[in-house]
């Protein structure tokens, strides 16, 4: 882990998140893609906060995938969280935080590669 993933980390870290999940499209994620995509999420007032972060697949190096959190204000599954990204539901998966030290580490572990791309709102 770099520098910079271990302070973002850190910082992710310090938020009670309540859902994490992966978004893994057919096609690769970009940053003009995927803010298009995490944009259409912030419509809903059922939504606080959101992080994602943009990361190279390890079987194949073209396609991406996201690794999100969220604070909620109601309750999410991979079928909501996919209605209102726009997106087919087999394209997300989604389940309840359990320590948010632990995934705040793991969601940014590749923050500041030249491939990758993050965002909060």
């Amino acid at each position: 882990m770099s520098k910079i993933s271990d302070e973002y980390g850190d910082y992710l870290a310090t938020v009670e998140w309540d859902y994490t999940g992966v978004i893994r499209r057919h096609f690769a994620l970009n940053e003009l893609n995927s803010t298009r995509m995490i944009k259409n999420l912030l419509k809903h007032k059922s939504i606080g906060t959101i992080f994602y972060a943009i990361e190279r697949d390890t079987v194949d190096d073209t396609m991406t995938h996201a690794h999100i959190l969220l604070k909620t204000h109601g309750k999410y599954d991979s079928e909501r969280l996919a209605k209102e990204l726009g997106i087919n539901k087999k394209a997300v998966f989604l389940e309840k935080v359990i320590s948010s030290k632990g995934i705040g580490k793991y969601v940014s572990k590749h923050l500041g590669r030249d491939y990758s791309y993050h965002n909060i709102y």
